[in-house]
């Protein structure tokens, strides 16, 4: 019986090649790197070595912010950007930030021009790296 080439399989609309699972030191170098940016956040936050010219709260700020990064740049577990950035938002408003200082980047109209164009470009890009016949 003659064995017939298959396209890889689609799984709920996703590309099958961003299901493949990474590797054991993919995932070790992930989390060391994101431990790495923790602690520095933390010894920012906790030690305040930029004082007297940025104030307490400006410290709490960088120290999220390092940490937000480190969760973007390496993803430890797999943690989607949307989760970091929940995170970052939601520990703002916890260290006494005001709302509409966090939230105001969104109030922008060119933020609301570039997020469907961002997001056609990741589809565009997504269908063509799925459906390309190399």
């Amino acid at each position: 019986m003659k064995r017939v080439w298959q396209a890889p399989v689609v799984v709920d609309g996703a590309c099958p090649f961003s299901l493949m699972g990474r590797g054991i030191m993919e995932n070790k170098s992930s989390l060391l790197g994101f431990i790495f940016f923790l602690l520095i956040g933390i010894f920012i936050g906790v030690f305040k070595p930029f004082q007297p010219e940025l104030g307490a709260q400006g410290h709490y700020v960088l120290m999220l912010l390092l940490i937000t990064i480190g969760l973007w740049i390496f993803k430890p577990g797999g943690l989607p950007f949307s989760v970091s950035g929940a995170f970052f938002m939601a520990s703002l408003l916890a260290i006494g930030m005001p709302a509409d200082r966090v939230f105001s980047g969104f109030a922008g109209t060119a933020v609301w021009s570039l997020i469907p164009a961002l997001f056609f470009g990741f589809v565009l890009a997504k269908n063509n790296r799925c459906n390309s016949s190399d």
